[in-house]
């Protein structure tokens, strides 16, 4: 939307108008005096045509005239502040969070990365009103980010989310600018390449012959390893989801929860002796806890297995992807194992893949070892 401005040297008021998308305009008064701005949007019929352009726009300039004889008997100060300058920056997240629930996988998404922000916004920063937050106070928070160590690409997120957040605040007139924009650009997070986490086909053995506290968490993330299944779609599994093919393979055909779509994944050994080994008569076929519970186990697990990698349950996605690629799978094939809606996801695997090749070739070394030099 084009801004344009009406102004007299020296006034206080600023008429200005707002080309809408409909092609309409709007105008408002841009109040600045002492150091202090605020907007009064000004309730004029829209000027759509020229014909009633002239007479809309010369309403808003008495409205300005009469504001400004206002402020002059008033010594130039400014009205109160509208109460919604009240609102606190988590009641204006939360706000945004709530238009959010319930519609589309996306907007889920958005909803639970809003409270997320919310919610370490309360844990590091503290809450303040919309009005008060400055550039001071949103360095504050992604220092107190980076003291916690969190991943480079947790903070970028966060940062990137609340400048959103800001933003959006400054062109609802929630704020008069955001604090962001007098940031310099070398002090936020940047970021980082994803670094593709995943084990090898020899960790993955090491892992199966190790015992787990829990043996629902080591079947689960192996089932994993094995089927490129999220988490979540792990969790909500059930025999009901374990189909026939029409060539009579065993398939699992199910609604994945991030993508909303109606996957259909070939069942392997593998992955079908871990089903069996957990039996269930009805309900899910792995009931985890919760996330902390799962990450806790896993944690141990893999220490116990004398693994040294930071593992997390989503690691297992990775290695049923580099296992695959360990066989020959095309990048395509991947794509469509893991349910990538966009194959730009599937890409980070192009950087790992010489890297597995090279190991499938090491492998296949070892089992000829010694045999070509010793030859007749």
């Amino acid at each position: 939307m084009n801004a344009k401005k009406t102004k007299k040297a020296n006034d206080p008021i600023t008429l200005r108008e707002r080309t809408l998308k409909n092609g309409g305009t709007s105008f408002y008064l841009d109040y600045y005096v002492s150091g202090q701005r605020r907007r009064e949007f000004l309730k004029i019929p829209l000027a759509k045509h020229k014909e009633n352009y002239k007479a809309a726009k010369q309403m808003a300039n008495d409205t300005r005239i009469q504001r400004l004889n206002e402020l002059l008997k008033n010594e130039y100060k400014l009205p109160d502040k509208k109460t919604k300058n009240k609102k606190t920056l988590c009641e204006y997240i939360n706000e945004l969070a709530l238009k959010k629930r319930g519609k589309t996988n996306q907007d889920r998404g958005n909803y639970q990365s809003y409270k997320a922000l919310e919610h370490n916004i309360i844990k590091y920063n503290g809450d303040k009103l919309l009005s008060e937050i400055d550039p001071e106070y949103c360095e504050n928070f992604i220092a107190r980010l980076r003291a916690e160590g969190l991943s480079p690409n947790t903070i970028y997120g966060y940062t990137e989310r609340l400048n959103y957040v800001l933003k959006k605040a400054a062109k609802g007139d929630e704020i008069r600018k955001n604090p962001f924009d007098t940031i310099d650009d070398e002090d936020l997070p940047k970021k980082q390449k994803a670094v593709v986490n995943y084990l090898t086909k020899e960790e993955v053995d090491m892992l199966i012959a190790t015992p787990c506290t829990c043996n629902n968490v080591k079947l689960a993330f192996l089932f994993s390893c094995f089927t490129g299944l999220r988490k979540s779609d792990v969790r909500s599994l059930t025999l009901n989801d374990i189909q026939n093919d029409p060539n009579g393979n065993q398939v699992i055909s199910k609604r994945i929860k991030k993508t909303d779509n109606w996957e259909y994944l070939p069942l392997e050994k593998e992955a079908k002796e871990i089903i069996e080994k957990q039996t269930p008569a009805t309900g899910n076929i792995f009931p985890l806890k919760s996330d902390v519970h799962t990450g806790t186990v896993l944690k141990q697990w893999v220490l116990s297995a004398g693994i040294t990698k930071k593992v997390t349950f989503h690691v297992s996605r990775h290695t049923s992807a580099t296992l695959a690629l360990s066989t020959g799978a095309a990048l395509t094939t991947i794509q469509k194992n893991l349910g990538h809606v966009d194959y730009s996801s599937t890409l980070i695997y192009a950087a790992v893949l010489p890297k597995v090749q090279r190991e499938a070739a090491r492998d296949l070394g070892k089992l000829f070892e010694g045999k070509i030099a010793n030859m007749p």
